[in-house]
């Protein structure tokens, strides 16, 4: 099993509340545990506006600098990815579209969905979190997360997702 780990945002509120400690998390490093993130999860953060959490935001934004392996996510999305943190690339796409995609640069299949569409489930609020799903998978991290949907739809598209009390198991 892998020991690469990468958080879901909502793991930083966990640790905030101390539902799992950083000592635990340091512990995983000593056994060989790497913790990775995306600017998904720093955004997601930064994006906290109501003055009664703003408080809670910097605490969480100093938690973030506890884990400094950032990666970039495998897919861009515009308006929620960043230039230089996401890939952009002349690969050939996953999917073909027609009348989108370009000849030699995309995989034709007989799959109608990417990856990213079959984790955000047609709803467009859940792009941060396919972003984060997708990157998982493609790099093979474990994905520690608290939301039940995204766990699973993670693991139906072969990747492997903990909830946070599996996680600490893992860690003991």
């Amino acid at each position: 099993m892998s020991k690469n780990i990468m958080f879901d945002t909502n793991i930083f509120d966990k640790i905030l509340d101390e539902e799992i400690s950083l000592d635990l998390i340091e512990k995983g490093t000593e056994k060989g545990f790497c913790y990775f993130l995306t600017h998904i999860q720093r955004d997601e953060i930064e994006a906290i506006e109501k003055p009664e959490k703003l408080e809670r935001k910097k605490k969480l934004l100093g938690l973030l600098g506890e884990f400094k392996e950032e990666v970039s996510t495998e897919s861009f999305v515009l308006g929620t990815s960043r230039l230089g943190k996401a890939k952009l690339t002349k690969t050939a796409t996953e999917s073909a579209v027609w009348g989108v995609s370009r000849w030699g640069e995309s995989k034709w299949t007989d799959e109608k969905t990417t990856l990213i569409d079959h984790l955000r489930k047609g709803n467009l609020k859940h792009t941060e979190d396919a972003l984060i799903g997708e990157t998982a998978i493609k790099n093979g991290f474990i994905l520690v997360s608290h939301d039940d949907r995204l766990r699973n739809l993670v693991k139906e598209l072969g990747g492997t997702a903990l909830s946070i009390e599996d996680f600490k198991e893992l860690l003991k």
